[in-house]
Protein backbone atom coordinates (compact mmCIF):
# COMPACT_ATOMS: atom_id res chain seq x y z
CA UNK A 1 0.00 0.00 0.00
CA UNK A 2 0.72 3.32 -0.82
CA UNK A 3 0.89 5.90 2.10
CA UNK A 4 -1.74 8.54 0.44
CA UNK A 5 -5.05 8.82 0.96
CA UNK A 6 -6.61 8.36 -2.82
CA UNK A 7 -3.98 6.19 -4.21
CA UNK A 8 -4.46 3.22 -2.33
CA UNK A 9 -5.69 -0.54 -3.82
CA UNK A 10 -6.49 -2.99 -1.01
CA UNK A 11 -7.21 -6.37 -1.19
CA UNK A 12 -11.06 -8.20 -1.33
CA UNK A 13 -12.55 -10.87 0.30
CA UNK A 14 -14.08 -13.27 -2.23
CA UNK A 15 -16.52 -15.76 -1.72
CA UNK A 16 -16.09 -19.23 -3.77
CA UNK A 17 -19.84 -21.17 -3.73
CA UNK A 18 -19.37 -24.41 -4.98
CA UNK A 19 -22.55 -26.25 -5.57
CA UNK A 20 -22.18 -29.74 -5.36
CA UNK A 21 -24.67 -32.91 -5.37
CA UNK A 22 -22.57 -35.63 -3.05
CA UNK A 23 -24.53 -38.89 -2.56
CA UNK A 24 -22.64 -42.76 -2.00
CA UNK A 25 -19.62 -41.19 -2.66
CA UNK A 26 -19.96 -39.95 -6.22
CA UNK A 27 -20.37 -36.30 -6.98
CA UNK A 28 -21.91 -34.17 -9.83
CA UNK A 29 -22.12 -30.59 -10.13
CA UNK A 30 -25.46 -28.58 -10.34
CA UNK A 31 -26.31 -27.74 -13.35
CA UNK A 32 -30.51 -26.47 -13.56
CA UNK A 33 -32.36 -28.52 -15.75
CA UNK A 34 -29.67 -30.03 -17.50
CA UNK A 35 -28.21 -32.60 -14.65
CA UNK A 36 -30.36 -35.64 -13.64
CA UNK A 37 -30.36 -35.98 -9.57
CA UNK A 38 -31.76 -38.69 -7.85
CA UNK A 39 -33.65 -38.10 -4.25
CA UNK A 40 -33.17 -41.02 -0.90
CA UNK A 41 -36.54 -42.69 -2.96
CA UNK A 42 -34.89 -43.34 -6.25
CA UNK A 43 -37.08 -40.43 -7.57
CA UNK A 44 -35.25 -38.84 -10.73
CA UNK A 45 -35.08 -34.94 -10.62
CA UNK A 46 -34.07 -31.57 -12.36
CA UNK A 47 -32.98 -27.83 -10.78
CA UNK A 48 -34.95 -25.63 -11.85
CA UNK A 49 -33.23 -22.67 -9.78
CA UNK A 50 -31.57 -22.39 -6.35
CA UNK A 51 -31.32 -18.52 -4.83
CA UNK A 52 -30.49 -17.22 -1.64
CA UNK A 53 -28.19 -14.42 0.00
CA UNK A 54 -25.18 -14.62 2.69
CA UNK A 55 -24.24 -12.12 4.52
CA UNK A 56 -21.43 -11.19 7.10
CA UNK A 57 -19.05 -13.37 6.56
CA UNK A 58 -16.64 -13.09 8.76
CA UNK A 59 -13.12 -14.01 10.05
CA UNK A 60 -12.54 -14.22 13.45
CA UNK A 61 -9.22 -14.36 15.33
CA UNK A 62 -8.40 -15.94 18.65
CA UNK A 63 -9.74 -12.90 20.38
CA UNK A 64 -13.11 -13.18 18.66
CA UNK A 65 -12.51 -9.87 16.59
CA UNK A 66 -14.22 -10.14 13.36
CA UNK A 67 -12.16 -9.15 10.10
CA UNK A 68 -14.82 -6.60 8.23
CA UNK A 69 -14.95 -5.55 4.77
CA UNK A 70 -14.37 -1.59 4.30
CA UNK A 71 -17.37 -0.53 2.84
CA UNK A 72 -20.61 0.56 4.57
CA UNK A 73 -24.43 0.32 3.26
CA UNK A 74 -27.19 2.93 4.14
CA UNK A 75 -30.26 1.46 4.89
CA UNK A 76 -33.76 2.35 5.33
CA UNK A 77 -36.35 0.55 7.59
CA UNK A 78 -39.61 0.47 7.91
CA UNK A 79 -42.00 -0.51 10.91
CA UNK A 80 -45.53 -0.13 10.66
CA UNK A 81 -45.09 3.88 10.74
CA UNK A 82 -41.88 4.62 11.54
CA UNK A 83 -39.10 4.94 9.50
CA UNK A 84 -35.54 5.11 10.61
CA UNK A 85 -31.95 5.05 9.18
CA UNK A 86 -29.51 2.19 9.33
CA UNK A 87 -26.00 1.73 8.36
CA UNK A 88 -24.33 -2.11 8.00
CA UNK A 89 -21.31 -3.19 6.47
CA UNK A 90 -21.56 -3.94 3.23
CA UNK A 91 -21.02 -7.75 3.29
CA UNK A 92 -23.38 -9.25 0.90
CA UNK A 93 -23.66 -11.96 -1.77
CA UNK A 94 -26.93 -13.28 -3.89
CA UNK A 95 -25.76 -16.80 -4.61
CA UNK A 96 -27.10 -17.77 -7.76
CA UNK A 97 -26.65 -21.83 -8.61
CA UNK A 98 -26.58 -20.75 -12.34
CA UNK A 99 -23.31 -18.15 -11.12
CA UNK A 100 -19.91 -19.91 -11.98
CA UNK A 101 -18.17 -16.35 -10.80
CA UNK A 102 -16.82 -15.62 -7.69
CA UNK A 103 -18.37 -13.00 -5.14
CA UNK A 104 -16.36 -9.84 -4.32
CA UNK A 105 -17.79 -9.24 -0.52
CA UNK A 106 -15.79 -5.95 -0.23
CA UNK A 107 -12.30 -4.65 0.78
CA UNK A 108 -10.04 -5.78 3.26
CA UNK A 109 -7.04 -4.07 5.47
CA UNK A 110 -4.44 -5.74 7.73
CA UNK A 111 -4.22 -9.39 8.48
CA UNK A 112 -2.76 -12.33 10.85
CA UNK A 113 -4.06 -15.41 12.01
CA UNK A 114 -8.28 -16.51 12.06
CA UNK A 115 -8.85 -19.83 14.05
CA UNK A 116 -12.87 -19.31 12.53
CA UNK A 117 -15.19 -18.42 9.97
CA UNK A 118 -18.83 -17.30 10.37
CA UNK A 119 -21.22 -16.33 8.03
CA UNK A 120 -25.25 -15.92 8.17
CA UNK A 121 -27.14 -17.79 5.71
CA UNK A 122 -29.94 -15.56 4.27
CA UNK A 123 -30.07 -11.27 5.66
CA UNK A 124 -29.12 -10.21 9.37
CA UNK A 125 -31.34 -7.58 10.66
CA UNK A 126 -32.24 -5.12 9.98
CA UNK A 127 -30.88 -6.02 5.93
CA UNK A 128 -33.55 -8.62 6.62
CA UNK A 129 -36.20 -6.22 6.11
CA UNK A 130 -34.84 -3.50 4.38
CA UNK A 131 -37.15 -0.98 1.87
CA UNK A 132 -35.87 -2.13 -1.29
CA UNK A 133 -36.51 1.09 -3.01
CA UNK A 134 -33.38 2.59 -1.51
CA UNK A 135 -31.29 0.26 -1.95
CA UNK A 136 -28.29 1.45 -4.66
CA UNK A 137 -29.16 -0.53 -8.35
CA UNK A 138 -27.52 -3.23 -8.88
CA UNK A 139 -26.46 -4.39 -5.01
CA UNK A 140 -27.44 -7.69 -4.07
CA UNK A 141 -29.93 -6.27 -2.54
CA UNK A 142 -31.73 -4.76 -5.59
CA UNK A 143 -33.99 -8.01 -6.41
CA UNK A 144 -37.53 -7.34 -6.58
CA UNK A 145 -37.91 -11.44 -7.47
CA UNK A 146 -36.79 -11.98 -3.73
CA UNK A 147 -38.64 -9.05 -1.98
CA UNK A 148 -41.82 -9.66 -0.28
CA UNK A 149 -43.24 -6.60 1.26
CA UNK A 150 -42.40 -3.52 3.14
CA UNK A 151 -43.27 -5.53 6.06
CA UNK A 152 -42.26 -9.36 5.59
CA UNK A 153 -38.82 -7.96 4.05
CA UNK A 154 -36.82 -10.22 1.72
CA UNK A 155 -36.98 -13.73 0.97
CA UNK A 156 -33.70 -15.52 2.31
CA UNK A 157 -33.47 -18.58 -0.06
CA UNK A 158 -35.68 -19.83 -3.26
CA UNK A 159 -35.27 -22.90 -5.11
CA UNK A 160 -37.15 -24.28 -7.58
CA UNK A 161 -37.53 -28.10 -9.01
CA UNK A 162 -38.49 -30.01 -11.75
CA UNK A 163 -40.21 -33.16 -10.04
CA UNK A 164 -40.59 -35.52 -12.87
CA UNK A 165 -37.55 -35.37 -15.77
CA UNK A 166 -40.07 -36.23 -18.51
CA UNK A 167 -42.41 -33.64 -17.96
CA UNK A 168 -39.84 -30.53 -18.44
CA UNK A 169 -41.39 -27.44 -17.11
CA UNK A 170 -44.89 -29.14 -16.50
CA UNK A 171 -44.32 -30.41 -12.95
CA UNK A 172 -42.17 -28.08 -10.79
CA UNK A 173 -42.23 -27.64 -6.90
CA UNK A 174 -40.72 -23.85 -5.42
CA UNK A 175 -40.19 -23.73 -1.88
CA UNK A 176 -39.11 -20.47 -0.10
CA UNK A 177 -37.27 -19.19 3.41
CA UNK A 178 -37.72 -16.27 4.66
CA UNK A 179 -36.79 -14.38 7.87
CA UNK A 180 -39.47 -16.33 9.59
CA UNK A 181 -37.55 -19.70 9.40
CA UNK A 182 -35.41 -20.65 12.88
CA UNK A 183 -32.15 -20.54 10.93
CA UNK A 184 -28.95 -22.45 12.58
CA UNK A 185 -25.63 -20.75 13.11
CA UNK A 186 -22.90 -21.73 10.56
CA UNK A 187 -19.43 -21.38 11.96
CA UNK A 188 -16.59 -23.35 11.09
CA UNK A 189 -12.96 -23.53 12.66
CA UNK A 190 -10.08 -22.63 10.33
CA UNK A 191 -6.14 -22.34 10.56
CA UNK A 192 -5.46 -19.24 8.63
CA UNK A 193 -3.00 -16.85 8.37
CA UNK A 194 -2.98 -13.63 6.27
CA UNK A 195 -0.43 -11.16 5.25
CA UNK A 196 -1.65 -7.76 4.32
CA UNK A 197 -2.06 -7.28 1.11
CA UNK A 198 -3.24 -10.39 0.29
CA UNK A 199 -6.84 -11.40 -1.34
CA UNK A 200 -8.39 -13.26 0.43
CA UNK A 201 -10.58 -16.22 -1.13
CA UNK A 202 -13.64 -18.52 1.59
CA UNK A 203 -14.45 -21.53 -0.38
CA UNK A 204 -18.01 -22.74 0.51
CA UNK A 205 -19.17 -25.99 -0.75
CA UNK A 206 -22.90 -26.76 -0.51
CA UNK A 207 -24.19 -30.35 -0.52
CA UNK A 208 -27.50 -30.29 -1.59
CA UNK A 209 -28.02 -33.88 -1.46
CA UNK A 210 -27.81 -33.38 2.52
CA UNK A 211 -29.93 -30.49 1.88
CA UNK A 212 -32.58 -32.75 0.36
CA UNK A 213 -32.23 -35.49 2.83
CA UNK A 214 -35.17 -37.45 3.26
CA UNK A 215 -37.19 -34.84 0.86
CA UNK A 216 -39.63 -37.21 -1.72
CA UNK A 217 -39.58 -35.00 -4.77
CA UNK A 218 -42.55 -36.36 -6.65
CA UNK A 219 -44.56 -36.39 -3.64
CA UNK A 220 -43.61 -33.82 -0.99
CA UNK A 221 -45.74 -31.11 -0.67
CA UNK A 222 -44.22 -27.35 -0.83
CA UNK A 223 -44.28 -27.23 3.22
CA UNK A 224 -43.20 -30.41 3.35
CA UNK A 225 -39.79 -30.11 1.79
CA UNK A 226 -39.34 -26.30 3.34
CA UNK A 227 -39.19 -27.98 6.56
CA UNK A 228 -36.96 -30.29 5.31
CA UNK A 229 -34.42 -28.31 4.20
CA UNK A 230 -34.64 -26.14 7.08
CA UNK A 231 -33.96 -28.68 9.27
CA UNK A 232 -31.18 -30.12 7.16
CA UNK A 233 -29.28 -26.30 6.10
CA UNK A 234 -26.61 -26.90 8.78
CA UNK A 235 -25.28 -29.90 7.77
CA UNK A 236 -25.20 -28.62 4.06
CA UNK A 237 -22.36 -26.13 3.86
CA UNK A 238 -18.29 -27.03 4.58
CA UNK A 239 -15.83 -24.14 4.44
CA UNK A 240 -13.33 -26.20 2.77
CA UNK A 241 -10.52 -24.02 2.24
CA UNK A 242 -9.36 -20.06 2.87
CA UNK A 243 -6.63 -19.29 0.52
CA UNK A 244 -4.63 -15.55 0.10
CA UNK A 245 -3.11 -14.64 -3.03
CA UNK A 246 -1.94 -11.25 -4.33
CA UNK A 247 -3.34 -11.32 -7.86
Amino acid sequence: DQPCSDCCEYPSLVLDVQHRYIKDSVEQGVLPAATVHEDDFGQPFFFKSVRFFVNNVHLFNAEGTPFEVEEELPLVVIEGNRVRLDTVEDNFALVDVSNLSDYTLGTIRGGGQFDNLRFDFGLADPASKANIDEVPVGHPLDEPELYLSEEEGYVFFKMELYRDTSQLGLDSVSVQIDRTASLPTFNFPINFFLNPGFNTEVILRINYADLLAGVNVRTDTAEEIYQKIVNNLANSFLVTDVTANNG
